[in-house]
């Protein structure tokens, strides 16, 4: 649980007696960490983490920052959970007006919220499954949209590199199919 003990104590014990209350109430164990240290060590020891719950603002500064490590802002998703099971699934980086229909966009977080959206809210991890296997199929095959394309590499444009994926998820699903 990410806080910030000296910048806003009063929301900080809130979010502590929350957290607390909530962890204790699901069995799970819970640690704070201020976010300023948070940051330091997400960049020294991403694989570290498991969860990571934090106020919006932590929120979206640390979903940026963990996006670098990961190569691109439009391979980031997450989602948002209530205590009532309700969620929203979302990219890290949001909508990106500015490069709507010039079909530059990264679609891959947008993809992998979707495969999240199946396995977390409607029970359906096979597909959800297929889907994160198909976006691992297309990359392992060097296809790649210009933000992660490498120095000469050719790059994909949005339609097609999710044309791909959906090609890949569905031959999954096939073959998960004919498995069973």
């Amino acid at each position: 649980m990410v806080v910030k003990q000296g910048g806003t104590p009063v929301l900080a014990e809130l979010w502590r007696t929350c957290a607390s209350n909530a962890a204790r109430a699901e069995g799970v164990q819970c640690s704070f960490v201020d976010v300023d240290l948070m940051a330091y060590e997400l960049i020294r020891r991403p694989l570290h983490f498991d969860v990571i719950a934090a106020p919006n603002l932590a929120g979206d500064v640390l979903g940026d920052l963990t996006a670098a490590l990961v190569g691109s802002r439009g391979l980031s998703f997450s989602g948002n959970f209530s205590p009532r099971g309700h969620a929203v699934y979302q990219t890290n980086h949001g909508a990106a007006h500015d490069i709507a229909d010039r079909d530059i966009a990264n679609p891959v977080g947008q993809i992998l919220s979707l495969a999240m959206l199946l396995h977390q809210s409607l029970a359906l991890p096979r597909e959800a499954l297929a889907i994160r296997d198909a976006v691992r199929d297309v990359l392992d095959r060097g296809l790649r949209t210009a933000d992660i394309a490498g120095p000469g590499e050719s790059a994909l444009g949005t339609r097609e590199i999710a044309e791909r994926i959906a090609e890949a998820a569905a031959t999954q699903l096939d073959a998960l199919s004919q498995a069973a």
